[in-house]
C-alpha cells in the first residue's frame, strides 16, 4: 500500500513540475524580444511562444519602443489581443499575418486605420502590416476604442 501511494505523490509531482515548465507560453514581456536600432536610440519589438493579452510597453530600458518588426507576431494564433503604444511609428509587413476574427489589434494614438497608415512607415505603402491579418482592429479616438 505505501508504494502506490508513493507512486501516486511520484506522479503528482511531476504533473506539478510540467505545468511550469509548459508556462513558457504566457504572456509575458521577457517573451516580447526588444532590439536596439536607431543607433541605439530606439526599440524594436518582436515576439514569440505567447497567449493570452500582450501589452507592447511605449518604452523599454528607458528608451521608446518605435518598430515593430516584419512577420513579429504572424502564427501568433493563442494571442487574444495586443496593444500597440502611441510610440510606434513603423510596423513592418506581415507583422500579424494569419491572425483571426477572435482576435484583436488595439491601436493607441491613432483614430482610424488612415491615421495610422499615414503616420507608420510601413515596408510598403498599402497597408502591409495589415496583410493576411483577420483580426479586428479597434482604434483609440481618445477616450475609448472603437
Amino acid at each position: 500500500m505505501k508504494t502506490n501511494k508513493t507512486i501516486v505523490w511520484g506522479f503528482f509531482a511531476v504533473l506539478f513540475a510540467l505545468a511550469f515548465i509548459a508556462c513558457p507560453d504566457d504572456p509575458d514581456p521577457i517573451r516580447l524580444k526588444f532590439t536596439l536600432i536607431n543607433n541605439d536610440t530606439e526599440y524594436s519589438v518582436s515576439g514569440e511562444g505567447m497567449s493570452g493579452a500582450v501589452i507592447i510597453p511605449a518604452t523599454y530600458n528607458g528608451k521608446p519602443v518605435t518598430r515593430i518588426e516584419s512577420w513579429a507576431f504572424s502564427e501568433c494564433t493563442r494571442l487574444t489581443s495586443i496593444t500597440i503604444p502611441a510610440s510606434v511609428t513603423s510596423i513592418c509587413g506581415y507583422a500579424f499575418s494569419n491572425w483571426t476574427s477572435s482576435q484583436t489589434i488595439y491601436v493607441r494614438g491613432y483614430a482610424s486605420e488612415a491615421a495610422a497608415d499615414a503616420a507608420w512607415d510601413t515596408e510598403w505603402p498599402d497597408g502591409s502590416w495589415r496583410r493576411y491579418c483577420n483580426a479586428t482592429i479597434k482604434y483609440w479616438n481618445g477616450s475609448e476604442y472603437q
